[in-house]
């Protein structure tokens, strides 16, 4: 119910306060957020329509396309003089949330709308989604402020190059690096001992012979932690069968 009002309320509220400034409407949080509610509120309803089940049957494909058109019209409509966000960004956002709540259903696997949501270049533009939002506002405003206003058929070409390289460059080279198993194993290794302790970083070439353990770190530290604490017990209890109980319990 509250995520309900709080979508409702932060709509009405970034329309109206759009045709008062339009730049805190289009780049300030409390204006915006109604469309992280919105997407929060599709939880419920995708689960409500079980995949294969005749109702998701009915609605998933025209909710697709409809969902499509709307982000279709959204690009190829809104321009400079389209004041947006106001009521425009209800185009965007109800398109979206329309794909998202059609999804794919078992039984559409081989169909239109499974392909153009399931092909490669559609998963990796959604995994790499992220860093082509950071990178692409500063090429275009840098392109823009050099060269002109007005962008040519050739320059939007060249924008769009600039902005997969760039895209390329940082999930690759940034994100994925972070996300990676070793990585976060690494992190924590250094968050706690002040040193990496993880595959890779030993300097063991015979660590590369076999397959890396991204826990490793993990259970090392845990066991060094398990082994201070056993002393630090058999010294206040002077039992090494009560250290080895809590040993055992830790």
């Amino acid at each position: 119910m509250s995520l309900s009002l709080i979508t409702l309320a932060g709509a009405w509220l970034c329309i109206w306060y759009t045709g008062i400034d339009q730049a805190a409407a289009f780049y300030l949080l409390p204006f915006r957020v109604f469309q992280f509610t919105a997407g929060a509120l599709l939880v419920p309803l995708t689960a409500a329509l079980a995949p294969g089940s005749p109702l998701a049957r009915k609605i998933t494909p025209p909710a697709f396309w409809l969902g499509l058109l709307l982000i279709a019209a959204s690009v190829y409509l809104l321009g400079d003089s389209s004041n947006f966000p106001g009521w425009q960004v209800l185009l965007p956002t109800g398109g979206a949330g329309l794909v998202l709540l059609a999804g794919v259903s078992p039984a559409q696997r081989h169909s239109l709308p499974a392909w153009i949501l399931q092909n490669r270049a559609s998963i990796w533009t959604g995994r790499a989604s992220c860093s082509m939002y950071l990178v692409h506002w500063p090429i275009v405003s840098l392109y823009r402020y050099h060269f002109g206003i007005e962008l040519s058929a050739a320059d939007q070409l060249t924008l769009l190059l600039a902005i997969v390289l760039a895209t390329w460059a940082m999930h690759y080279g940034i994100v994925a690096a972070l996300l990676s198993p070793a990585a976060r194993c690494n992190t924590a290794a250094l968050a706690t001992t002040g040193r990496p302790v993880c595959p890779g970083h030993t300097g063991n070439r015979s660590a590369t012979r076999t397959a890396p353990d991204p826990c490793l770190g993990q259970r090392r530290l845990g066991l060094a932690l398990s082994s201070n604490f056993t002393v630090s017990t058999r010294d206040k209890r002077g039992s090494p069968k009560a250290a080895g109980q809590l040993r055992t319990g830790l």
